[in-house]
C-alpha cells in the first residue's frame, strides 16, 4: 500500500501531490471564476444538450414562434422548417402547434379570463 508523502498546493489553483517518487498534479479550480464551469461533469441540459456556452434557443431544440393578428391568416400548412413552431393569433390570445397525425393546427394555450364556464363533465353525478 502507497502512502502521499507530501501535498503541496501550488501558484496556479491546483494541488501538487508526491506518492512514491512520483509526483501527480491535481486540478481543483482553473482561475477561481466562472470559467471552472467548462471543467464540471454532470452539466445541465435542455432536451438533450448540455448546457456549456452561448446555444441558441434554435441549438436547444426550443421551439419559436410566429405571430399573426388572427388564425385565419395562419398557413393551410406550415413549413417543414415551421412544424415545430408555436403559432399565435394576437386578437384572440390563443397559441397553436400543428397536429402532424390530424394535419390541423390545435390551441394548445389560451387567454384565461376568455373563460366563461368551465364543464366539469359528470362532477357532481
Amino acid at each position: 500500500m502507497s502512502t502521499i508523502k507530501r501535498i503541496k498546493p501550488s501558484s496556479d489553483n491546483s494541488v501538487v501531490l508526491t506518492q512514491n517518487e512520483k509526483t501527480i498534479k491535481v486540478v481543483t479550480n482553473t482561475s477561481g471564476n466562472s470559467s471552472s464551469y467548462n471543467f464540471l461533469n454532470g452539466k445541465p441540459s435542455i432536451n438533450g444538450i448540455e448546457l456549456s456556452g452561448n446555444l441558441s434557443s434554435q441549438e436547444l431544440g426550443i421551439s419559436s414562434s410566429r405571430m399573426f393578428e388572427t388564425y385565419h391568416e395562419f398557413p393551410a400548412i406550415p413549413i417543414e422548417s415551421d412544424l415545430n413552431k408555436f403559432f399565435i393569433d394576437t386578437t384572440n390570445h390563443k397559441m397553436y402547434l400543428w397536429d402532424l397525425s390530424e394535419n390541423k393546427f390545435r390551441v394548445i394555450g389560451s387567454d384565461y379570463e376568455s373563460i366563461n364556464k368551465i364543464n366539469g363533465g359528470n362532477a357532481n353525478e
